[in-house]
């Protein structure tokens, strides 16, 4: 079980990435603004709640804490408002937990 979760979890996080990218890619393209707001809310939503599963299950052990800077890194090498918007949430989740002088990497 705790292998299918984390590969699922793993599969929703890249989707979330190139999802995030193709719909910057495609904004021009968008036939209504009304459609295409209400699509990019969407893909946040998703994006923030696997961050926010991810972040529960690294307080929970049930990922190794290297997972935590490997996350952050690809949400800081995006460069865009909505991944960094996503860094904030995934780490005021995880934060409390992690941010100890006996961490690894502190």
């Amino acid at each position: 079980f705790k292998r299918v979760l984390l590969g699922r979890c793993q599969n929703n996080f890249e989707d979330s990435l190139k999802t995030q990218n193709d719909d910057q890619s495609n904004t021009m393209k968008a036939c209504n603004s009304e459609e295409q707001e209400e699509a990019a809310l969407i893909a946040k939503m998703r994006m923030l709640g696997n961050l926010k599963l991810i972040g529960a299950l690294l307080q929970n052990g049930m990922l190794k804490s290297k997972v935590l800077v490997s996350v952050a890194q690809e949400l800081l090498d995006m460069e865009t408002m909505p991944s960094l918007e996503s860094l904030t949430v995934f780490l005021t989740s995880v934060g409390s937990h992690f941010d100890r002088p006996q961490w690894t990497h502190h």
